[in-house]
């Protein structure tokens, strides 16, 4: 009997539980939804690594200061080059300014001995002057009056000598050599020496690396794969996927203020790196790729039409004209892309545009007929390229 009061009384408690549960449900089942997604294209195209821009940062940084010590040290061999030029041509000047000052104390010594000279001899011809006066004056004859320095010369000497100077000593006085006229200082006694080369000499206007980046010149870009991502969005009837890879490579040459007449390049992504997060997937996305004959996802640049260009923020839309080629079939594509300088001078690219994989002769991937992919896929490019100079034209 306490047997079956018990198993009724479980009964009872079983069946209050269940009903319970069921009540439970119906409260929360329209509040509760569970989700299963994977990682959205948004994110897998700015899922940049923030280290990997630290670093290219980093390199781009030490990239600079070796430029900086480079030329550092050549502008330092330079100014040590210019001053020892400067205190030979200093040495220089100095002795020729000393030759020449050596010169023309000469000049002068020899003008003052040619005064001397003079001044002697109109002293003695003063002396004969005096000397014959008072012979004169005791002889009782007229003393004719001269002025000091002019002997008395008898009349009719100079009559009988025509073109002679008047009296001995006059005459030596007359024919005294004239001090020597100054000539002017040779090049060397104003500072400037013959071995002076000609023209300016700007050894103190140091050389200094500057920014390779002009926005209204034709340069050369290459990119950047640790900050460069390439890929698709896919659709399907479960559900929509992304494929992307960082292992990109190329070069873009362009002029951004004339875009239109000078960019050319290339983009190349390695296939069998595309990554869709699930690993069957990524397996059999490399089998209709090809990826074991075709490794290579290429984009070659023939043109661009350009619909904005900002040089105030060095910046430009337009259209990328160009040929892809995936699984070894290449097709004329057009791509529309913006482009600007970010803040760490490298030139980023960003740009999609829609295909469809049967026009590359890729095989749409399809299960049991039932989960299907859509023909038509969405390619996009995030690129960044630092610029390696300027660009032959």
């Amino acid at each position: 009997m306490v047997r079956k009061i018990l198993q009724a009384g479980g009964l009872l408690a079983l069946l209050a539980f269940t009903g319970s549960g069921v009540a439970a449900w119906a409260l929360v089942k329209d509040r509760l939804a569970i989700t299963i997604q994977e990682e959205s294209a948004a994110a897998q195209r700015g899922g940049e690594d923030p280290m990997a821009g630290l670093r290219e940062d980093l390199r781009q940084v030490q990239t600079e200061v070796r430029a900086l010590g480079a030329s550092t040290a050549r502008n330092l061999e330079t100014l040590a080059k210019g001053l020892d030029q400067g205190a030979g041509e200093r040495h220089d000047a100095t002795q020729a300014g000393f030759a020449d000052l050596q010169a023309r104390i000469e000049r002068l010594a020899a003008a003052l001995r040619a005064q001397e000279t003079r001044v002697g001899e109109l002293a003695r011809a003063v002396d004969d002057a005096a000397s014959a006066a008072r012979a004169q004056r005791a002889a009782g004859e007229p003393v004719a009056e001269s002025r000091p320095g002019i002997a008395a010369v008898p009349r009719g000497e100079s009559e009988a000598r025509p073109g002679a100077a008047p009296g001995g000593a006059g005459a030596a006085a007359a024919q005294a050599p004239a001090p020597p006229a100054e000539s002017p200082p040779p090049p060397a006694a104003q500072g400037t020496p013959a071995s002076r080369p000609a023209g300016k000499r700007s050894f103190l206007a140091f050389e200094v690396p500057q920014d390779p980046f002009r926005f209204d010149q034709r340069q050369t870009f290459e990119v950047v794969p640790s900050l460069s991502r390439v890929g698709f969005d896919a659709k399907s009837t479960l559900h929509d996927f992304t494929g992307v890879t960082s292992k990109v490579q190329g070069t873009l040459t362009v002029n951004l203020a004339d875009a239109g007449s000078s960019l050319r390049g290339e983009v190349v992504a390695e296939a069998k790196t595309l990554t869709t997060g699930l690993p069957d997937r990524d397996a059999a996305m490399c089998e209709h790729l090809d990826t074991a004959h075709h490794d290579a996802i290429r984009y070659e640049i023939t043109g661009f039409e350009p619909t904005r260009v900002d040089a105030a923020k060095e910046s430009v839309a337009g259209t990328v004209k160009g040929r892809m080629t995936i699984r070894g079939e290449t097709r004329e594509l057009v791509i529309p892309v913006t482009a600007a300088i970010d803040a760490s001078r490298r030139l980023e690219v960003r740009g999609e545009t829609t295909i469809r994989l049967d026009e590359y002769k890729v095989p749409v991937p399809s299960k049991l007929g039932l989960i299907k992919m859509a023909p038509e896929v969405k390619v996009w490019v995030a690129l960044r390229a630092r610029c390696t100079g300027k660009a032959a034209e």
